[in-house]
């Protein structure tokens, strides 16, 4: 009756009897007791329970047991119980649970430990068999077999802690186990088995797949060819992709990569000077962080960790790669951990339909093939983020971008806009008149509305600017760039002379014949305008404060009556001035007709009731007469403006002409 119940649940193996106890062992290996089994130290079962069998969870060793939730059933499997009036003895199968690490090469030679039950061990330092450790007694050897690849190596071992074997893997290349991982480029598994008698019993094999094997695989000694990005912000959680040459079949349990920093011998950064002497006190560190293998193929990736920023410039350093968590490949790479700050644009202001070549100015920059800029847009734009390429200036050291022009998002808000009048209006116009010929006027007289902005309000509008030298993480320094209105300049004008010269006034000669008759054909009066004056173009719209204005100035040179021929393009740099105003010139009265009286022309109102005026003002340049062609003048025969000193904007042309005097001709040798 009994058997009977058993049977239903459990394939049952053998019994032993008691006179208390009565032990079974089901062909699962499980032991299952039925009789007086206590539930605490101070209590029995009722008699009515000595024919309840129950399942016993013995575990081969006091203390261990499965890992929770794991279906690992050997730690269970006993090869036989012995019961007896007080209790059960429960005899466990030897077997391999676990290979550190899994992989190994074709060439052997790495130490490998087998996690094995069922071993003697004596640890050192201990009473008994001081002399003669009792591990050091057991012929332990370790075989690596397998059927279908014809493999079957066996090499000596070592208990060197509980449940521990260590031994040497065997080089394969000669087998034809390793000719084949060879040739395919794969990884093979080995099955592996312990003997505590010199070899003439093993360890069972364990039906767990992976457990007790060892991977074998032809291994890439001379390391990841190169790493890319080759640098990370000390921040971390860059993500790296090693390119080396993996055989397939890799297990990836166990890759690792390792960080390395050596602390400089010398400063030579002028930005770390005063850091040199915390050099004697920087210790060399290691650390590392788990790896994968990449989906792609390509090698092995990991996520940098974390620096200390503060340091980072202080170091240098190197990354290397293991495939077993144990031993590192050779060549380790180059590397770079970086804490790079943006500390301004130049310029960082441009016009809204002209592209903007700015150089980003950083502080910690570092060597990298990888240079990205994000632009990030106010969020009132509902405008997604731009990353735009970046380059480096090799002679400067600088990087540089492209800021792009927004004329497609200006031409679409100024359509939009106008597109919402027109819709506003015809809703207006259908709207029905209810008050007769009051509604009708009100209507008439509705307020008319200020023209669409031909800039579609983006005017002022501020990018966040932000760098990324290994294309993943930016930084978040807030330095903006601006774009401005756009410019519209009055003509070019002198506003004073030199300092310590009054300008030349026009000869009597200039203005009239001889004898005071008139010319009737004047030659056009020109203005003197000495190196060193000041001269300012009036800024009608756009007027915006700017380090990096400029004035730029065509020059063309004159011989005699011939037609002016260019002579240079000079850019000066600018200053926005607010300039006081100036009363226009009176136009002279004519004549008036015979019979009639002249009417008084408005009187022009005084400067002080003038608003003063937004202009950009330059020196005027200089040049010797030593450089210009014999008997030449120097014409200034055009001008042009700039709010970031790229993009210039043409001035209409002055009423009068401006003429540049030379300097005098440089000394020579002699009279220098």
């Amino acid at each position: 009756e009994l058997v009977e119940s058993l049977a239903g649940a459990h394939q049952l193996g053998r019994a032993q009897a008691a006179r208390t106890f009565t032990a079974f062992r089901s062909a699962a290996g499980v032991a299952l007791l039925s009789g007086q089994v206590p539930h605490g130290a101070s209590q029995q079962d009722s008699p009515s329970c000595l024919l309840v069998p129950t399942a016993m969870p013995l575990a081969s060793r006091p203390g261990s047991g499965p890992p929770a939730g794991s279906d690992i059933t050997g730690w269970h499997e006993f090869a036989a119980l012995v019961a007896f009036d007080r209790g059960v003895l429960a005899f466990a199968p030897s077997a391999v649970r676990r290979v550190l690490p899994r992989l190994a090469p074709t060439t052997g030679g790495t130490v490998v430990r087998a996690v094995v039950t069922g071993l003697p061990f004596q640890p050192p330092g201990s009473e008994q068999h001081k002399d003669s450790l009792v591990p050091d007694s057991i012929p332990v050897k370790v075989r690596l077999h397998s059927k279908q690849q014809g493999l079957d190596a066996t090499v000596d071992g070592t208990v060197v802690d509980v449940d521990t074997v260590e031994f040497v893997s065997p080089q394969v290349c000669s087998s034809r186990f390793g000719k084949l991982a060879e040739q395919d480029k794969t990884t093979l598994a080995a099955q592996l088995s312990v003997s505590m008698d010199g070899g003439r019993t093993w360890t069972k094999d364990v039906a767990r797949a992976g457990q007790a094997e060892l991977w074998i695989s032809p291994w890439p000694h001379a390391g990841p060819t190169h790493v890319e990005p080759a640098c990370a912000p000390a921040s971390g959680g860059t993500e790296l992709l090693f390119h080396v040459d993996l055989p397939s079949g890799l297990p990836d349990e166990a890759l690792l990569v390792k960080f390395v920093g050596t602390p400089l011998q010398s400063v030579d950064d002028p930005d770390l000077q005063d850091r040199a002497g915390d050099l004697a006190s920087l210790t060399p560190f290691d650390m590392t962080v788990p790896a994968w293998l990449d989906p792609g193929g390509r090698g092995i990736r990991c996520t940098t960790p974390a620096f200390n920023a503060e340091d980072v410039r202080l170091y240098t350093y190197t990354v290397e790669l293991s495939l077993d968590g144990v031993v590192y490949l050779g060549r380790p790479l180059p590397f770079s951990v970086y804490h790079v700050r943006i500390v301004g644009l130049e310029p960082d202001l441009g016009p809204l339909l002209q592209p903007s070549q700015v150089r980003i100015m950083c502080k910690g920059l570092v060597h990298s093939e990888v240079h990205r800029v994000r632009l990030t847009f106010p969020e009132s734009l509902g405008w997604a983020p731009r990353v735009v390429p970046g380059s480096l200036d090799h002679t400067t050291g600088e990087v540089s971008v492209s800021i792009p022009e927004l004329s497609a998002e200006v031409r679409q808000r100024v359509d939009e806009e106008e597109a919402k009048r027109a819709a506003d209006e015809q809703a207006a116009g259908e709207a029905p008149a209810d008050g007769g010929d009051t509604a009708a006027e009100e209507a008439g007289e509705a307020k008319e509305l200020p023209p669409v902005d031909p800039e579609g309000g983006l005017a002022g509008t501020e990018v966040v600017v932000e760098l990324s030298l290994d294309g993943q993480n930016f930084t978040a320094d807030g330095v903006a760039f601006a774009y401005h209105p756009r410019v519209e300049p009055g003509p070019c004008e002198m506003l004073a002379p030199p300092p310590g010269s009054t300008p030349e006034p026009p000869k009597e000669e200039d203005k009239k014949g001889k004898k005071g008759k008139s010319v009737v054909e004047e030659k056009p009066l020109e203005m003197q305008v000495l190196p060193g004056a000041k001269l300012g173009v009036e800024l009608k719209h756009g007027a915006t404060e700017s380090a990096f204005a400029a004035i730029e100035v065509d020059l063309a040179t004159r011989v005699g009556e011939e037609e002016p021929r260019p002579f240079k393009t000079v850019s000066l740099a600018a200053t926005l001035e607010s300039v006081a105003a100036r009363s226009p010139t009176p136009v002279p009265e004519e004549p008036p007709a015979k019979g009639k009286k002249n009417e008084a022309a408005p009187p022009a109102p005084p400067p002080e009731d003038l608003p003063p005026r937004d202009m950009l003002t330059a020196v005027a340049p200089g040049f010797r007469s030593d450089e210009l062609p014999e008997g030449a003048a120097l014409l200034l025969s055009a001008f042009r403006v700039s709010l970031n000193g790229q993009c210039f904007v043409e001035c209409p042309a002055g009423t009068v002409p401006m003429r540049l005097e030379p300097l005098p001709r440089s000394p020579t040798p002699q009279e220098a």
